[in-house]
């Protein structure tokens, strides 16, 4: 079993960053993953959303051991075996950071085509990713949007209860502003 990825990209002078950790940009969290060896499909590209933490119970699996059950990773073995029947159930996907010298809570979630970043210190993001790949164009204020903002927050609040997420849920952090939606997913 051969697995080739990376821990993080980098802008390398997108949005005008040269560093990696200032923005939740596709360049940092679009990463690349290999995978190949005994019945994975081969000469298979996908558009799958696969976190690193979903390779855990991959190779676990894999490997015929024992799985692992927790609720912020899940195999992939099903997709790498056939992408083309399974991709649509990896369309979603989520992503936390915590800043680096600065304590920033930042929590992104992925549905389709779409992305929101809920930034607990700043305004909320929300691109169209095929229509917008550089995400230049921030619909989170949008009116016509208000819904989606809702539905995406509301799937934040989930992913921060079923992995018991102490960082946002129950925070006590001055600078935290209010989401879109709050804990009890109601705006």
């Amino acid at each position: 079993m051969v697995v080739f990825t990376a821990d993080h990209g980098k802008y390398v002078g997108s949005h005008g960053f040269e560093a990696h950790n200032v923005g939740p940009f596709e360049e940092i969290y679009n990463i690349p993953l290999v995978v190949a060896g005994p019945g994975i499909a081969s000469n298979v590209r996908t558009n799958a959303r696969i976190g690193l933490h979903d390779l855990c119970p991959t190779l676990i699996e894999l490997a015929g051991a024992e799985p692992i059950d927790v609720p912020d990773s899940r195999s992939c073995c099903e997709l790498l075996r056939d992408p083309a029947v399974n991709e649509q159930a990896f369309d979603s996907g989520y992503a936390e950071y915590h800043g680096t010298r600065f304590p920033l809570a930042q929590r992104i979630y992925w549905q389709g085509d779409w992305k929101f970043v809920f930034n607990g210190f700043d305004f909320d993001e929300l691109y169209n990713l095929a229509a917008d790949p550089a995400e230049m164009r921030n619909l989170a204020g949008d009116p016509e949007q208000a819904d989606r903002v809702c539905s995406m927050m509301s799937e934040i609040w989930t992913r921060l209860e079923k992995t018991g997420d102490r960082a946002l849920l129950n925070s006590h952090y001055y600078s935290m502003r209010f989401a879109a939606v709050g804990p009890n997913k109601t705006p």
